[in-house]
C-alpha cells in the first residue's frame, strides 16, 4: 500500500479547465456547490481524473481539523483538489489510495508547497472513509463474478497523535510512503486496540 512507489519519479500535473460553480447552501455558508461545468486534472503519471458538470460537490472529504492551517476547502487555494478527492471518493470510481495520492499531486499543482500537501494528504489517509470492492456470483448457478458493490470502512487516530504527526511532517518533510507507514501503523494500533474487549483481560486470567 507504498503510495509513494519506488521508482516513481514526479513531474506537473495539469488541471483540465476549470471550477465553475454555483452555491446552492445557505448564503455565506460555502460548505456546497454544483459543478457548471466538467473540470479534470491530469496526474503526475498522465492519468486523467474528471468531474462531469451537474454534480454536487460539499467539504466532507476534508477533516476540518486543517482547515485553519490550509484555508477553507471550497474557498482556499486548494479548491480545484478538493473538488476532484470530493467527487472520486463519493462515487468511489478508483481505489481509496490512488484517489488520496491523486489529491495530494492535485495540491501541488494548485500552488500549495509540498509540506502543506503532505498535510492534507494525511488527513485524508488518517481520517477518512476507505472501500474495497466485492465480488460475487449472481445466482446458484452462476459461473463468473460480479461486481457487487463497496465494503466500506472508517479510519481514525487519535487528535494527539494526529497533532505529533503533523508536526513531524512540518518539521522533517518526510515521504509520502514514510508518512503512509506512519499512518498505517497507528491505524492498525487503534483498531487492535479497539477490538480488545476489557472482559478478555478477565477471561484470558481466569482461565490460566
Amino acid at each position: 500500500m507504498l503510495i509513494g512507489a519506488s521508482g516513481w519519479t514526479p513531474s506537473e500535473g495539469q488541471f483540465l479547465g476549470s471550477v465553475v460553480a454555483q452555491w446552492i447552501d445557505a448564503e455565506g455558508d460555502h460548505h456546497k456547490m454544483r459543478l457548471l461545468n466538467d473540470f479534470g486534472f491530469t496526474d503526475f503519471k498522465g492519468k486523467t481524473w474528471q468531474v462531469p458538470k451537474g454534480v454536487l460537490i460539499d467539504d466532507s472529504s476534508i477533516p476540518k481539523a486543517l482547515w485553519v492551517q490550509v484555508g477553507s476547502p471550497l474557498t482556499g487555494p486548494y479548491r480545484e483538489a478538493v473538488v476532484l478527492h470530493n467527487y472520486y471518493c463519493n462515487y468511489k470510481k478508483e481505489p481509496w489510495f490512488l484517489v488520496h495520492r491523486m489529491f495530494y499531486e492535485a495540491c501541488l499543482t494548485a500552488g500549495l508547497p509540498e509540506v502543506k500537501a503532505k498535510l492534507l494528504f494525511a488527513g485524508v489517509f488518517a481520517t477518512s472513509q476507505r472501500w474495497l470492492p466485492v465480488y460475487g456470483k449472481s445466482g446458484i448457478s452462476a459461473t463468473t463474478l460480479t461486481f457487487q458493490g463497496y465494503q466500506l470502512s472508517n479510519v481514525s487516530i487519535s487528535e494527539v497523535e494526529f497533532k505529533e504527526a503533523e508536526e513531524w511532517i512540518e518539521m522533517k518533510n518526510p515521504s509520502l510512503d514514510e508518512i503512509v507507514i506512519r499512518l498505517h501503523c497507528l491505524i492498525k494500533a487503534k483498531k487492535e486496540k479497539r477490538l480488545f474487549k476489557p472482559n478478555d483481560l478477565n477471561n484470558a486470567v481466569s482461565s490460566n
